[in-house]
């Protein structure tokens, strides 16, 4: 193995350390249900997460994840809360994770009835959120 992918890969393992040390520390835990907001800039959407100390460009949803969020803007306002949940609930349609990227972040798919799925990559931020990538993300559209 070469030294910039042992790098790479110390990187990433202290990055998902730290991400996870402040998901228990900031009081961020989920707690059976949250909402979560998300809010569109241009052309880009960004996770609204107040307790986050890290840059704003690292909260932007990329790789098919704003796709998806584009669906579920109905009312075009740029504006986007999800009540979000890692246990099954009544209402609620499920996001499934395929894999854990090597590098960080993990992919999921979002199966819709009687259209093609959409695959996106959720960064690592969401280790922020839940503490882990968990297998399956519920959500319903709140606002």
């Amino acid at each position: 193995m070469n030294i910039n992918k042992l790098k790479y890969k110390a990187y990433f393992q202290l990055k998902s350390f730290y991400l996870k040390a402040a998901f228990w520390l900031s009081g961020n835990r989920l707690r059976n249900v949250r909402e979560m907001s998300f809010e569109k800039e241009g052309r880009r959407w960004y996770a609204v997460i107040p307790q986050w100390k890290g840059s704003k460009a690292s909260l932007e949803m990329v790789s098919g994840a704003d796709k998806f969020l584009d669906t579920l803007d109905i009312k075009k306002n740029d504006y986007v809360t999800l009540s979000i949940s890692t246990k099954r609930k009544g209402g609620y349609r499920k996001l499934n994770k395929i894999d854990e990227c090597k590098y960080g972040g993990a992919n999921y798919i979002y199966k819709q009835p009687n259209k093609l799925p959409r695959v996106m990559w959720l960064c690592e931020v969401t280790l922020f959120v839940f503490g882990k990538y968990p297998e399956n993300i519920y959500f319903r559209v709140v606002k």
